[in-house]
Formats: C-alpha cells, structure tokens, sequence
C-alpha cells in the first residue's frame, strides 16, 4: 500500500495511518501506537502490543486425542504464538498433527 509523505514543521515528515486499520483497532486522535525501526523497515503496533511473542511449553504423556485436544485448544486460544511440546510416544506426534490441522488451523 502506498502512501505519502508530508512534511509537518521544518523536520518532521509524515505517514497517514491506513482508515480500516484505525477503525479495526478504535485508534483516535492523541492515541499512542508502537513503532519499531528495524534497518529499513518501520512497524506500527495497535497500542499495547509488543514484538514480543507468547511461549507455552509443556510435556505430553498421554495419547489420548480427546486430553491433546483440549489441552492445545485452551493454550492456543489463550493467544500463545508458540507452543513447544516434549513427548515421549511417537504416536502423540502424529495426534499432534491430526489435531492441530483439524481444529486450529484455518486456511
């Protein structure tokens, strides 16, 4: 998406904030936002969000499809970016998959 840059005062420029973003997340005037600069790239957070992602781990001893299920289910919906899981049976992998293609993906 392309936008311009204006000029506000002797040395600051300016980006407009794309409308269905600052209506998406109910941004208004005098609201702060995060923005991170990294090399060439600048990004813009809704306020209160960081770069920082959620990690659960946790360790399976059951294979049990029903237990796996809910269990990555409540870390998954508690809005986790990632879940690391140690098992010792090689049948929980294959449930693992099963279930996560099934129910928490969305394609």
């Amino acid at each position: 998406m392309k936008r311009k840059v204006s000029k506000i005062g002797q040395s600051t420029l300016m980006v407009s904030l794309p409308h269905k973003w600052v209506k998406k997340y109910n941004i208004e005037k005098g609201d702060e936002v995060e923005v991170e600069i990294d090399g060439g790239i600048i990004t813009i957070r809704q306020p209160g969000k960081s770069k920082q992602s959620k990690e659960w781990r946790m360790t399976l001893n059951t294979t049990y499809p029903k237990i796996i299920r809910i269990q990555l289910n409540t870390i998954y919906r508690s809005g986790y970016d990632r879940i690391i899981i140690n098992y010792q049976n090689t049948e929980t992998i294959k449930i693992i998959r099963k279930l996560v293609s099934d129910y928490l993906l969305f394609l």
